[in-house]
């Protein structure tokens, strides 16, 4: 792929071959008018790490770590400031589906394609570095309250029912 005006997408239309060839995509800003594309118009880069600097910010490929082992192509966004950088997991590829990483529906695509009930993603790690850094960056996936309670009560509406309950 040449990194040319037909090169840019949406960033739900980016594909797990997309971010293979072309790890590192940027914010395609004021580019949002070309053929109706709207504000989630990014671009590929040639970058193979991610360069330090002013306030930027880039949507990198990922690997999501999911609780039973399995690893899966995912993509986070990476937020460089003078400071630290912020790193965020936005979604995770199944086949070809993007699934956000704390969405309802992933846990249930997830436990539906391995086949064991609820199955997350746990940790993510970046597929390339930052600058001057060796290691790839990697984390746990953060899940809010509402989650949380939302796993505790399926969990414990199961075992009211005679089901067995899995570990999270």
């Amino acid at each position: 792929m040449t990194t040319d005006l037909a090169s840019r997408r949406p960033l739900r239309k980016v594909t797990r071959a997309d971010l293979h060839a072309y790890p590192v995509w940027e914010w395609a800003l004021n580019e949002d008018d070309a053929d109706g594309q709207g504000e989630s118009l990014i671009r590929p880069t040639e970058l193979d790490r991610i360069p330090a600097g002013s306030a930027q910010q880039y949507i990198v490929a990922a690997t999501a770590i999911l609780n039973d082992g399995s690893r899966l192509p995912a993509c986070a966004e990476v937020t460089v400031t003078e400071k630290k950088p912020r790193i965020a997991p936005m979604f995770l590829f199944l086949q070809e589906h993007h699934l956000d990483f704390g969405g309802a529906e992933t846990t249930t695509m997830l436990s539906h394609y391995t086949k064991v009930a609820d199955t997350i993603p746990l940790r993510w790690e970046l597929a390339v570095p930052l600058a001057a850094e060796e290691r790839l960056r990697s984390g746990a996936v953060r899940r809010g309250l509402v989650a949380h309670m939302a796993r505790l009560w399926s969990r414990v509406h199961a075992a009211a029912h005679g089901k067995r309950v899995l570990a999270p």
